[in-house]
């Protein structure tokens, strides 16, 4: 029967699984560093906050430089607090929408250069569609990160008979799109993603919001435009239904005066 080699001569990455032996503690790489999990920045605030509240409603009595310093420390932390939430929600839907930007910008590339390509090539009345795919990429590069992120083209929950998903229509938020057109005119795309230039979605924005009120206005425009291609479609078979029935009434004419006079 053959001898056990001795755990000296065990390789040191087998020596755990060695019945017998003790297993070694894992070593933190960093001892400097703390393993315990991250507490919120925002407790601190909030509890700060509710301190300072209790403190200016329960003493009435307090004097009056005193009360003066308390109310402005407390406006102070409650913007602080608003500023947190604001990153923390930043943070977050930067993480949620993060594989769906990337992919619509790859898709918004492809289509753009298949564009140009076909520009090069010859083709003409192309000018339209390439803005159209140049607003589309930087709609995905450059919409605000503090603003919830509508997909231009969602495939989700969509499949053929083959089940692969199906592409749709070209949707997203129509009037960011608009936004991000203006803000490619003048320069502001950068601004537009860091949230610098709205404060509250498209839809909601003030009159007193010039990229806001410059994209409402050309959308208004676009949709009168629009509506007015829809009349002289909606004209056109109209017109040809009553050239054929006045063609049908002539025809019933000769065929009327034809059988008087025979």
């Amino acid at each position: 029967m053959a001898t056990k080699r001795p755990h000296s001569e065990v390789h040191p990455s087998r020596r755990e699984q060695v019945p017998g032996q003790e297993k070694k503690r894992k070593v933190n790489p960093h001892p400097h560093r703390k393993l315990e999990p991250k507490a919120n920045p925002v407790n601190p605030i909030k509890s700060r906050i509710r301190s300072l509240n209790r403190l200016l409603q329960h003493k009435e009595n307090l004097p009056a430089d005193v009360r003066l310093n308390h109310e402005r420390e407390l406006k102070s932390c409650e913007w602080e607090l608003a500023q947190a939430e604001n990153q923390q929600r930043k943070k977050d839907l930067i993480g949620k929408y993060h594989m769906v930007r990337f992919f619509e910008r790859r898709k918004a590339e492809r289509r753009l250069k298949k564009l140009e390509r076909r520009a090069k090539e010859g083709e003409a009345d192309l000018e339209e569609q390439i803005h159209e795919a140049k607003v589309d990429l930087n709609y995905s590069m450059y919409h605000p990160l503090d603003m919830v992120y509508s997909a231009l083209w969602p495939t989700k929950g969509k499949k053929d008979a083959d089940g692969n998903e199906i592409e749709v229509e070209k949707q997203g938020d129509p009037d960011m799109w608009l936004v991000v057109e203006k803000c490619m005119e003048e320069g502001k795309l950068d601004a537009l993603r860091n949230g610098k230039l709205l404060k509250s979605a498209p839809a909601q924005l003030n009159n007193d919001d010039t990229i806001g009120q410059k994209a409402s206005n050309a959308r208004a425009k676009k949709d009168k435009k629009a509506q007015k291609e829809k009349e002289k479609k909606a004209q056109k078979p109209a017109k040809k239904v009553d050239e054929d029935q006045v063609m049908r009434e002539q025809d019933e004419d000769e065929d009327s005066e034809g059988g008087f006079f025979e």
